[in-house]
């Protein structure tokens, strides 16, 4: 499946305020996630690589204990097994990658 219409997949929440539209293939996952002005993502950690690219909005964003405020055409990296965690300053938009495939969001 070389194309991919991610506006026409199913969002599901993943945390509260936070829905997601992903994709999975046999090494990753691909997401478009919207979140609403105010949510929050508590600290966690996860085996998965993380890169999130912000598309719109403004978020503060902490990772391993460095914190800032990412806006539209920024990029996070989060390593495997490094805290996290967010906090939406506006209505977010991002895209995330995962790698390997985080089979904990598949429906």
């Amino acid at each position: 499946m070389p194309f991919i219409n991610i506006n026409q997949t199913k969002a599901q929440e993943i945390w509260p305020g936070m829905k997601a539209r992903l994709h999975h293939s046999d090494d990753h996952t691909f997401g478009v996630i919207e979140i609403a002005e105010g949510a929050v993502l508590p600290e966690h950690h996860h085996p998965h690589v993380q890169y999130t690219y912000m598309l719109e909005g403004q978020m503060e964003f902490t990772i391993g204990g460095e914190t800032a405020v990412l806006e539209a055409g920024m990029l996070a990296h989060i390593p495997s097994d490094v805290p996290h965690s967010a906090t939406a300053l506006t209505r977010v938009v991002v895209m995330d990658t995962f790698h390997p495939v985080r089979e904990d969001l598949k429906e």
